[in-house]
């Protein structure tokens, strides 16, 4: 089904909304897919006409491509979230942060990485790099890390920046650059089925994710004296 959009420039109502249900469907098992659906919802606003063709944008073009290669890499096990079921104790907690001047960094019982940032991504908003897009940077590479141990898992990170939070949590975010991210954390997720959420700490009680990013060895050890070597 999505194959089938991959190249097309545009595409009648019904038949875009035949692929809106499909992975409406899809969604229901699928839980994180919705990240990938909005766009898709919002280009049939407005239209009434069931054969009037509606032009497909690269927002469209992005999320279907990466529905064909989460259905192309699907091992056969479902990706079951029941969000009822969802309590905070069930959780893993992961811990990121970022010093928008100096780096970032992670930490995820015993594990840590951290990194300084390039002069290209310093906040600048002609590249469009902003603090929420370094926020959300140390997680989505802490799932690259880190999948292998995440696989089957809910995790929790804490993070400083409410507005990160937020975009994780509701899987989207108006700014591109931030979505190219997210496209990337939710993919990986599926592909590895393992649900990601967020919730806010203040940044005085973020004290080891604060010195990894800050490159603050010595605090960094004395926070997590049982740290990775």
């Amino acid at each position: 089904m999505s194959g089938s959009f991959t190249n097309r420039r545009s595409t009648c109502l019904v038949d875009l909304q035949s692929v809106i249900g499909t992975l409406q469907f899809a969604c229901k098992v699928v839980v994180p897919g919705g990240t990938f659906l909005q766009h898709i919802i919002n280009l049939t606003q407005g239209v009434k006409n069931r054969f009037h063709h509606i032009r497909l944008n690269k927002d469209f073009s992005q999320d279907i491509v990466m529905w064909k290669a989460f259905l192309d890499k699907l091992n056969g096990h479902s990706f079951f979230s029941i969000r009822g079921s969802l309590q905070p104790r069930t959780f893993n907690s992961v811990y990121t942060n970022a010093a928008s001047t100096v780096g970032f960094g992670g930490y995820f019982n015993g594990k840590w990485f951290q990194g300084r940032w390039p002069s290209h991504l310093l906040i600048d908003k002609r590249n469009r790099i902003s603090i929420e897009w370094q926020e959300l940077f140390p997680i989505v590479v802490a799932c690259a890390l880190w999948y292998p141990y995440f696989s089957g898992k809910r995790l929790q990170f804490w993070c400083d920046n409410v507005s990160v939070v937020s975009i994780i949590n509701s899987g989207h975010s108006k700014a591109p650059r931030v979505m190219d991210l997210v496209r990337f954390l939710v993919l990986i997720s599926m592909k590895h089925n393992f649900l990601v959420r967020a919730c806010h700490v203040p940044g005085a009680k973020n004290g080891i994710a604060d010195a990894l990013s800050c490159f603050q060895v010595q605090r960094f050890r004395e926070l997590a004296p049982n740290a990775d070597q």
